[in-house]
C-alpha cells in the first residue's frame, strides 16, 4: 500500500502512478488517488499522470452518463484533443436519446470548436467524420461543413489510418514506463458518405472525389452511389424490354 511505504520512506512514483492505471470502476475511487498525484517526484511523469487521472475519470463518468461531472473532469484535461474526444463519446450516448436533442447539439458545436482548434492528427479527422454524421441529424449544412473540414485534414495527412481504433498513450520515467490505449472516436467512413449523400448526393459526390488517398475515395465513391441505387424506386409504368 502507497501509505505503508510512504511511512517507511520507501514511496516511489511507479507505486502511484500503477494508482490510476488500475483503471478505477467508482468516481470515489479516483478521489482517493487524487491526493497521491503531487506527491510524484518526477515533474513530467506527474503532469502527465496527472492528465491521465482527468481523462480517465471523464472517461467513467461519461460511460456513467454523469455528463455534468464528465464536462467537469474534461476541462481538466489540457490537451484538447483528447478533451474533444470525451465530448464527442458523450454526443454518442445523446444522440440515442430523442429527447436530448438540444443538448446533443450543444454538445456537438462544442465539440467542433475544439476539434477545430486542435493540430492536424488522424484523431482529429476521425472526430470531424464522426461529427458530419452526428450532426446530419441535427443540421444537414453543418454536416457538409465538418464533412469538407474533415476532407480537408485527411489530405493533408501522410498515409493517415482513419481506421484506427485506439490511441495510445505513455508514461516515462527513470527506469519504468507505463503504456495506455484508449477507443478512438467511432466512426464508420462508409456511414458517413452514405448518411450524408441522402439529401445531397451530387455535393456527397463531389466531396467523396476530392479525397487524395486512393482507397479512401473509392470507399466513399462506392457508399454514395450504392445509397443512390437503394434509393432509386423503379418505375412501375416502366415496360418490360422486348426479348
Amino acid at each position: 500500500l502507497v501509505e505503508d511505504a510512504e511511512s517507511n520512506g520507501k514511496l516511489a512514483d511507479p507505486m502511484i502512478i500503477n494508482l490510476v492505471f488500475r483503471e478505477p470502476t467508482e468516481d470515489e475511487q479516483f478521489e482517493k488517488i487524487k491526493p497521491w498525484l503531487d506527491k510524484i517526484k518526477e515533474e513530467k511523469p506527474r503532469a502527465e499522470t496527472i492528465n491521465y487521472f482527468w481523462y480517465k475519470r471523464a472517461d467513467l463518468a461519461v460511460k456513467q452518463k454523469r455528463f455534468e461531472d464528465a464536462e467537469k473532469y474534461a476541462m481538466k484535461v489540457p490537451e484538447l484533443e483528447f478533451r474533444a474526444i470525451l465530448f464527442f463519446d458523450m454526443a454518442k450516448i445523446q444522440e440515442k436519446n430523442v429527447n436530448d436533442a438540444a443538448a446533443l447539439f450543444e454538445t456537438l458545436n462544442r465539440v467542433s470548436k475544439m476539434a477545430r482548434s486542435v493540430d492536424i492528427s488522424v484523431s482529429k479527422a476521425q472526430v470531424l467524420l464522426g461529427l458530419a454524421t452526428l450532426y446530419e441529424k441535427t443540421n444537414h449544412s453543418t454536416a457538409m461543413d465538418e464533412l469538407t473540414e474533415a476532407i480537408r485534414v485527411t489530405n493533408s495527412l501522410k498515409d493517415p489510418d482513419l481506421f484506427k481504433t485506439y490511441i495510445s498513450r505513455q508514461i516515462m520515467g527513470k527506469g519504468y514506463g507505463y503504456y495506455a490505449s484508449f477507443s478512438a472516436p467511432g466512426f464508420d467512413l462508409e456511414k458517413t458518405f452514405e448518411e450524408l449523400s441522402k439529401k445531397d448526393f451530387e455535393i456527397s459526390l463531389g466531396q467523396a472525389k476530392s479525397l487524395d488517398d486512393r482507397y479512401f475515395r473509392t470507399l466513399a465513391v462506392i457508399a454514395v452511389a450504392a445509397n443512390c441505387a437503394k434509393n432509386t424506386k423503379p418505375d412501375p409504368k416502366a415496360k418490360p424490354a422486348v426479348k
